[in-house]
C-alpha cells in the first residue's frame, strides 16, 4: 500500500497509473 500512497502523492492526476495498479491488485487477488 505504500507504493501506491507515494503515487498518488507524487501523480495525483495520473489517472490511467491508478487504473493500471488497480488492475494489477486485482488480477493478483483472482489468483
Amino acid at each position: 500500500m505504500t507504493a501506491r500512497g507515494e503515487l498518488l502523492e507524487t501523480e495525483p492526476l495520473d489517472a490511467a497509473g491508478h487504473m493500471a495498479f488497480d488492475e494489477a491488485v486485482l488480477e493478483e487477488g483472482r489468483e
